[in-house]
């Protein structure tokens, strides 16, 4: 009853004290003060809920990291950090991140989270289920941090919609930079991982065709086909001449399909 109509000093010393009780029945009512008007009740409550583990109060959590006050947002951030891939797996719950990017302040809140928040998101990026995974990857895309790179070439593989399309925002994201992981997923022996390559190397664009055309000219190289398959996709003026010399050759393994290129 405090909660509801007690001072706000009341409210906050029934909030501290029901948090340091760590009694189940205790978690109700915290949650429900995350709503509470003043400010200062729902920063308590935010804090409360890092000692206090429940579905409901993660998703609190979630929801307050959104809050107007700039104080309520960095006590629920810090509660979730305690939670550790719990909370990771709330936020993309919460925001359904699975099929896009998170919002800026999703991304503030997994900095402030800092290296442990991108140590979980590498972690869930190579689990189960599906769509964590996928959201996993999308907020390592938001937050452009370098290590989802090394994991590229075995996420190219994935047969997940939701878990392909967040590799190809990756590409989009970093750019050059994901060249080198696109071409060794590309170039490995997963078929899903190749046909997805084909398309992160037309998404790069013009820088993809010089790798590609040294792979076509080298005569040694199992990968000519599968580089003219790729150059067609790209689609790019300046691999015109190496495939009209290919075009010269008499091996119809390579022959034909550039001439049909």
């Amino acid at each position: 009853e405090v909660l509801t109509t007690g001072e706000e000093v009341a409210r906050v010393a029934a909030l501290d004290a029901l948090a340091l009780s760590g009694a189940e029945v205790a978690r109700g009512p915290i949650v429900e003060a995350t709503l509470d008007e003043s400010g200062t009740v729902r920063i308590h409550a935010a804090s409360a809920l890092g000692l206090v583990r429940t579905a409901d109060g993660l998703s609190a959590l979630c929801r307050l990291i959104a809050d107007t006050d700039a104080e309520v947002r960095s006590a629920a951030a810090n509660s979730l950090l305690v939670h550790g891939r719990d909370a990771l797996t709330a936020l993309i719950d919460y925001y359904s991140l699975r099929s896009r990017l998170p919002e800026p302040i999703v991304t503030l809140t997994l900095r402030a989270m800092g290296d442990a928040a991108v140590g979980g998101l590498m972690d869930l990026a190579r689990s189960q289920p599906a769509h964590v995974r996928a959201g996993a990857i999308n907020c390592l895309v938001a937050l452009e941090h370098q290590d989802l790179l090394d994991l590229l070439p075995g996420l190219m593989g994935d047969l997940d919609d939701e878990v392909r399309g967040s590799v190809r925002a990756a590409v989009r994201r970093f750019g050059p930079e994901a060249l080198p992981y696109v071409l060794r997923g590309f170039l490995g022996d997963s078929a899903p991982a190749e046909e997805l390559g084909r398309g992160g190397l037309a998404l790069l664009g013009e820088v993809s065709v010089q790798p590609l055309v040294d792979l076509l000219l080298d005569f040694n190289s199992p990968f000519r086909v599968r580089a003219i398959t790729a150059l067609a996709q790209v689609g790019s003026a300046t691999c015109l001449e190496p495939l009209v010399q290919v075009m010269a050759e008499r091996d119809d393994s390579v022959r034909v399909p550039a001439q049909d290129t």
